[in-house]
């Protein structure tokens, strides 16, 4: 055999075994890392579980700290827990008692005794406050913030109670403005109630101190201002009305103007605008009126319409109406700048909603509508609603059902009484005169 053969059969020989051994070389370093691998990854593994572990219990005890997290509720200003709200420490002073609010149910009744009148004022401590008038006894109840039971913060006994208008002085004390029957005549008097002060009562039960002023026989009408911490009241001159602006002490009033008619429902939905209607029915026509408190000019909006009542928005640029047509009515919104306008169904009337916002309205709509002469028969009491809440959107006509009333709140004849910050409406059924609300943070989305 050439030896250079032999050289070179030995010298592949030897190449062959080479490659050999690497290979097992490399075998043996991808076991080892595949090892270490797995060593590691059962570290990270359980560091990671502890980590998740870890992650989950602060995460569950964030949602149990702060509930409005996982809901998609309005935001309340206290401290909460997952199945309510637990009473903040900040408002112990304040009478705030917010517990179970997520649990109060959409519909809810306030009193079971009947009341004259109901608003919600803005206290220094207690913002969202209702305040109503109780009819049998004229004493005053307020619901601090909304929630919790009912207080009474008047004694005051005042029977036969026509209407209330509540709000606010310069001092941020209470005023409730109180009209009553005497001698064939509405009187009026003035209870300004402090907070603050509490009477020098014996009892555990001591209430804040009141003072009674008598107001002017001659006034026949009031509206109070969206802030309700001033009053415009209409003073009769015989053939004549002076309209005056006050505060809630009636001590600086402002004369803004005097109108050769007196038969007027005024309200006062926007600063600087207040609303005359002239008082009509099936067969007469009403007008609209807008006074401006700034250059108290006096303005027509519109009338000639038959059975025409009025509810004009916050900004006084659109209103709902309602038009007697025979034996019904319709139910109409109009822009008053554009005259652009949209018939609503199902239709009721405009006295029997609450303005949501600038267009859309909440409103208590008869679940069946009689033939009958509207709206005479039923503000004669000749005919009844069984009403449901629906909810109306001005600029595109159209309406949905909000809220069903069933049961024993099935035969419900609804006025509207207030509506607070937190998209709560109260309303009074007119039979009876009991006060319900409906429980925005239970039907709107934040």
């Amino acid at each position: 055999m050439n030896p250079r053969q032999v050289e070179i059969f030995g010298t592949c020989s030897l190449l062959n075994k080479k490659p050999f051994m690497q290979n097992k070389i490399t075998i043996i370093a991808v076991i080892v890392i595949i090892l270490s691998l797995g060593i590691i990854s059962a570290i990270v593994y359980k560091q990671r579980a502890t980590i998740i572990d870890s992650s989950l219990k602060a995460g569950q005890a964030i949602i149990e700290f702060f509930p409005l997290g996982e809901s998609k509720k309005p935001t309340w200003s206290s401290t909460s827990t997952k199945d309510g709200l637990s009473p903040s420490s900040d408002n112990t002073n304040t009478g705030f008692d917010n517990s179970n609010m997520f649990n109060k149910p959409a519909w809810e009744k306030i009193t079971n005794l009947p009341i004259v009148g109901a608003s919600v004022l803005n206290l220094s401590q207690a913002s969202n406050t209702a305040i109503y008038l109780e009819k049998e006894t004229g004493n005053i109840f307020m619901l601090k913030n909304g929630v919790g039971e009912p207080i009474r913060i008047s004694n005051v006994t005042i029977l036969e109670v026509f209407d209330v208008y509540f709000g606010l002085n310069k001092n941020k004390n209470i005023g409730a403005i109180v009209r009553f029957p005497k001698d064939n005549q509405l009187e009026s008097i003035l209870l300004t109630i402090d907070l603050g002060k509490q009477s020098n009562s014996t009892t555990s039960d001591s209430l804040p101190i009141i003072t009674k002023q008598a107001l002017k026989t001659s006034i026949i009408a009031y509206a109070v201002s969206p802030k309700k911490d001033q009053v415009l009241y209409l003073e009769d001159l015989g053939n004549r009305v002076a309209v005056y602006v006050t505060d809630f002490s009636f001590k600086n009033s402002q004369i803004i103007k005097v109108l050769p008619f007196k038969d007027w429902l005024i309200s006062w939905p926007e600063e600087n605008t207040a609303v005359f209607q002239t008082k009509t029915n099936s067969q007469s026509v009403g007008s609209l009126y807008y006074l401006s408190l700034k250059n108290k000019s006096f303005r027509r909006v519109g009338n000639g319409i038959l059975g025409f009542t009025v509810n004009a928005n916050p900004d006084v640029k659109k209103i709902v109406y309602s038009v007697s047509t025979g034996n019904s009515f319709d139910f109409i919104y109009r822009e008053l700048a554009s005259g652009k306008s949209n018939t609503f169904t199902p239709k009721t009337l405009p006295e029997k909603c609450l303005w949501f916002d600038s267009q859309a309205l909440v409103c208590a709509v008869a679940e069946r509508l009689p033939k009958a002469t509207y709206p005479d028969d039923w503000y004669k009491g000749k005919l009844s609603f069984k009403d449901n809440l629906w909810i109306y959107y001005g600029e595109s006509g159209k309406s949905s059902r909000l809220y069903d009333l069933v049961g024993e709140n099935s035969n419900l004849d609804l006025l509207p009484q207030a509506r607070d910050g937190l998209n709560n409406f109260y309303f009074t059924d007119k039979t009876t005169g009991i006060l319900y609300r409906l429980n925005g943070g239970r039907i709107f989305e934040p």
